[in-house]
């Protein structure tokens, strides 16, 4: 190679050819590609995935178990406030015409517990599962039920959703979100307010061609200027079949027999 000086300092050019001459030499069982290193290359290659898919299966099991646990463990607590309502009241008599539907919430949420009557061939739905029961208690704090009696159907929402005001010809124009409705009915009035069945104008889609929508519409002060779209239950709808007034007055009749619960 050849050397060059400089600030006395050496620098040596080295040829690479020449690099295994400078202690660079490795054995050549080392440098050698084996059937053995071939097979045990295949190995790895195929072992190592199947060992992270085991790996990452158990972690994730042990998540979702952690989850459940936790889930499980708020949904003891939210029964234990619902039981404290529960002890206070008196069983529900029930016949072989009738079925009972009662819900719990804990005393700090809007809505109030209650309990439900109907006939015992209407099809009762919660949350879109059938529910058979003669006597049927729920404790969740969301609830979205359906009675279907044939092509007419009423539902109950009794959640956080909001709502708005009722709107009737008389009271003249309005600000703020409001349902437009026209004929209606006081169907209950008693010391909880005052329950009216209100027939919608503005609320129709596509899908209701054929059905009369109704809101029950409320209001706790008498002397209120307004009506809320919400009941101290939820928020209930009718959805009628034209010309059939009979389900209007078995809707109606179930809203007046419904017992709030305090």
């Amino acid at each position: 190679g050849a050397v060059f000086l400089k600030a006395h300092w050496s620098y040596e050019i080295i040829d690479p050819m020449q690099e295994t001459k400078l202690g660079m030499n490795l054995p050549k069982s080392s440098t050698t590609v084996t059937t053995f290193s071939k097979v045990l290359a295949m190995f790895l290659f195929v072992l190592f995935p199947i060992v992270a898919f085991i790996l990452g299966v158990q972690y994730q099991n042990r998540v979702l178990k952690s989850s459940c646990d936790q889930e499980s463990a708020f949904t003891d607590t939210d029964m234990s406030l619902s039981n404290t309502a529960k002890t206070d009241l008196p069983p529900v008599a029930t016949t072989g015409e009738n079925r009972t539907f009662r819900h719990f919430v804990p005393k700090e949420l809007s809505f109030k517990s209650f309990t439900l009557s109907f006939p015992a061939k209407w099809s009762l739905t919660l949350d879109g599962k059938v529910v058979a029961d003669n006597t049927y208690d729920d404790a969740s704090e969301a609830l979205f039920l359906k009675l279907d009696k044939g092509k007419s159907s009423m539902s109950l929402i009794s959640a956080p959703i909001g709502g708005g005001w009722c709107h009737f010809p008389e009271d003249g124009t309005m600000d703020g979100p409001y349902g437009k409705y026209g004929a209606y009915e006081d169907i209950r009035v008693d010391e909880s307010g005052i329950w009216r069945r209100s027939e919608s104008l503005n609320l129709k889609s596509s899908d209701d061609e054929g059905f009369s929508l109704f809101t029950v519409c409320y209001k706790a002060d008498k002397d209120a200027e307004l009506f809320g779209s919400t009941t101290p239950i939820g928020s209930i709808q009718y959805r009628v079949a034209l010309g059939d007034e009979e389900s209007i007055l078995q809707f109606d009749q179930v809203v007046k027999d419904a017992r709030i619960i305090d």
